[in-house]
């Protein structure tokens, strides 16, 4: 009896500690993404975006129109993404219409998950300390800070659904499982590619009839969402023409020719061989689980952008890492559920690899190539919420991209050039607040961060001044506000003036932040093929 009232008294103290670690977890994680966030450093693409389709369902629209699309044209944001689970997101704008709160639920979303994580490994290992490191070997991870990081994205919330549906089939609460599983097919288009995947584990490990299920339902409600809801949203027209997956996998299909020489190459290779560094290699006896990694590698290898094969920047592969760590604890539950108990090397391995991971990866402080000035934060949010006074709510707004998001509760607002055409109003600000560049994180990146790169940024900002269509309407710590047909509220010279002194500043506050451009770069977030691989001039 005493024994058994110990390990439950253990038991409950190591829930209290990964509880206690997942609210410290949110809490942090919020703090730097809304200090991202105010300094500048969200983008229309793609914070601006979620935020705009939830308040417009806040306010009514159930379609979620949604302006900064690729095509230029306002279309649902169902017939871009399915994120169906944006509707019921929109009751928290009834409290808070903000995207911070937006970004504070992806961080409770990861909390989330590393909890289910621990309840997971408590189920199949045991109630043992070793429990402990899946969900902390998840909060450390790079691939989870990164997604929490970079915006909204609606893959924080389906992976915490997707691992408590796994605790909760694994325990036996159908309902509650069967719940979490239809939440995760709510949030994306692509997320029933995973849960097909976890219907044939499901088969594999024994249970025929709910894989069968699982399999079915998912494969059913992609057929329902690509092939009714989104023509139907899109007056019949494939969200792959308008949300840019044809750009990236068309190519396939086109010149098949091409596919063994670029799935071969380096920079498409190098996304396998982090799940493989990162725990999968060391997950062979759960290796049935690394079933799950076959949609994310799929887009990583068969991608025609660089964007989807680099490792850091991105949002892409946090459900992932989620299958990795359960691959792990799977493969060492024999070594911890035997008679004669030896040490779970899958999960030592797994911690060690995180651990070193996170240090070189992780755009938080503790990275090697970040620093707290990547998220720092003056005053130029208190002028950018002056300016957006002026700038009626129904006109049309063309904004620098990390401007968007700040600007976003409007009808119609794209980031420059798309619907610059119609705009009744253009907003730039000529300031770098990135902080010190590594190459590694995008929010240190002109063309990703303004949507265009430094040059072109100048240069179509110096062609509206001098362009007799806009007039400049209001001048605040480098912040531009252009209004079409209007006269210019300060005299042209003084506005170039102010401008080349802008420009310049900002240049060489970005060339002097360049100074810490990592090493890892080229092999990390670059094309790279196997000539540039060994050529020293390219390495250089």
């Amino acid at each position: 009896m005493f024994r058994f009232s110990h390990r439950l008294e253990h038991q409950d103290i190591r829930m209290f500690t990964i509880v206690l670690i997942a609210i410290l977890y949110a809490v942090f994680l919020s703090f730097f993404s809304i200090r991202a966030h105010l300094g500048l450093q969200t983008q229309m693409n793609d914070l601006g975006n979620a935020d705009q389709a939830i308040w417009a369902a806040s306010e009514g629209d159930w379609s979620m129109p949604q302006s900064n699309n690729l095509d230029g044209q306002i279309h649902s944001r169902l017939g871009m993404h399915a994120n169906l689970l944006f509707l019921p997101l929109s009751l928290l704008y009834h409290l808070w219409p903000d995207p911070r709160i937006l970004l504070i639920l992806s961080s409770m979303a990861c909390s989330l998950g590393s909890i289910g994580l621990y309840k997971i490994a408590s189920h199949r290992l045991g109630p043992i300390g070793w429990s402990l490191v899946p969900p902390l070997a998840f909060l450390c991870s790079p691939l989870v800070h990164t997604a929490n990081l970079y915006d909204f994205h609606i893959i924080t919330i389906a992976t915490a659904f997707i691992i408590w549906a796994i605790y909760s089939f694994w325990i036996g609460n159908n309902i509650r499982a069967w719940i979490f599983l239809i939440f995760a097919l709510l949030c994306k288009e692509d997320i029933p590619l995973i849960t097909a995947m976890y219907g044939i584990i499901t088969l594999m490990y024994g249970n025929r009839r709910r894989g069968i299920i699982i399999i079915v339902i998912s494969l059913l409600y992609l057929i329902a969402v690509l092939g009714l809801l989104v023509p139907v949203m899109n007056k019949g027209e494939w969200t792959s023409n308008i949300n840019g997956a044809n750009d990236r996998y068309s190519w396939i299909i086109r010149t098949p020719g091409k596919i063994l020489p670029t799935i071969a190459r380096p920079d498409r290779l190098r996304l396998l061989l982090y799940f493989l560094l990162s725990g999968a290699i060391a997950a062979w006896k759960g290796r049935r689980w690394l079933l799950l990694l076959i949609p994310s590698i799929f887009y990583g290898l068969f991608s025609d952008m660089v964007w989807m094969t680099r490792l850091t920047g991105t949002y892409y592969w946090i459900t992932a890492e989620a299958v990795i760590i359960i691959a792990c604890l799977e493969a060492s539950r024999g070594s911890l559920t035997a008679m004669k108990k030896s040490r779970p090397w899958p999960l030592i391995y797994l911690s060690t690899a995180t651990i070193l991971f996170s240090f070189l990866f992780s755009p938080l402080p503790h990275g090697v190539w970040a620093s707290w000035d990547n998220y720092k934060v003056d005053d130029a949010y208190r002028s950018l919420e002056e300016i957006q006074k002026r700038i009626p709510i129904d006109g049309t707004l063309s904004v620098q991209n990390n401007l968007g998001a700040h600007l976003s509760h409007r009808p119609d607002i794209a980031t420059i050039p798309r619907r610059s055409a119609k705009a009744s109003h253009i907003l730039i600000h000529l300031r770098y607040l990135g902080g010190p560049v590594s190459g590694l994180f995008v929010r240190t990146s002109p063309s990703f961060m303004y949507g265009l790169s430094l040059p072109q940024l100048l240069e179509v900002t110096q062609r509206l001044i001098q362009s007799p269509d806009w007039g400049i309407v209001e001048y605040c710590d480098g912040f531009y506000l252009f209004e079409r047909n209007a006269e210019d509220r300060l005299d042209e010279t003084e506005i170039l003036d102010r401008f080349r002194s802008d420009s310049s500043n900002m240049v060489e506050s970005y060339r002097s932040q360049s100074n810490n451009l990592s090493p890892l770069r080229p092999y990390i977030v670059s094309s790279l093929t196997w000539k540039q691989l060994f050529h020293p001039e390219f390495l250089k």
